[in-house]
């Protein structure tokens, strides 16, 4: 099931440090209530459209059809693994959205559900539960602009978060393969 709200318009915007004034977003999540707690924070900061689905097929549906400035998407939507469902995402490059800031949301990841959310092409991880702030925080991160890899092994953001020089001075990354 695919549900559509649009908020109504605000004349005057205020204050928007995370990025979210029109924002058009994605909701993937199984619980209805969770993806409305989401949908009304998004809202309250001015996102301009929220969708949500609870099912892969109505996912892959609206991915196909609309074009959205975010994606999140709960550990537990997916029939398999929330990461092999954004692995696929990044990797079907004929839809607008492969390349979308990903966040999905977590109980309680492990350090190998990090590094899994990160080799998957995961832009953001937020810990559930989560307030208004911490959401808002981990959407401003995600909408930040990042550099997309598209490689053989790996395709989603750099996951290099950190502009360091590079080593010895002498940057070799433009001679690799």
């Amino acid at each position: 099931m695919s549900t559509t709200v649009a908020p109504p318009r605000v004349a005057d915007k205020i204050d928007d440090p995370y990025g979210i004034v029109e924002l058009k977003a994605l909701i993937a999540h199984p619980n209805r209530h969770v993806a409305q707690v989401i949908h009304g924070i998004l809202i309250s900061h001015g996102a301009e459209r929220v969708d949500a689905v609870d099912d892969e097929p109505s996912f892959r549906g609206v991915v196909a059809d609309r074009a959205y400035d975010v994606i999140f998407v709960d550990e537990k939507f997916a029939a398999g693994s929330v990461f092999d469902l954004v692995r696929r995402l990044r990797r079907t490059r004929s839809i607008g959205n492969h390349r979308t800031p990903v966040v999905v949301l977590m109980t309680e990841p492990t350090g190998h559900d990090v590094l899994s959310a990160r080799d998957a092409g995961t832009n953001e991880i937020v810990i559930k539960p989560f307030s208004s702030l911490s959401l808002s925080r981990s959407l401003g991160r995600a909408l930040r602009p990042r550099r997309f890899v598209e490689a053989a092994a790996y395709v989603g953001p750099d996951r290099r978060i950190r502009d360091l020089p590079p080593p010895l001075g002498i940057d070799r990354r433009g001679q690799d393969g």
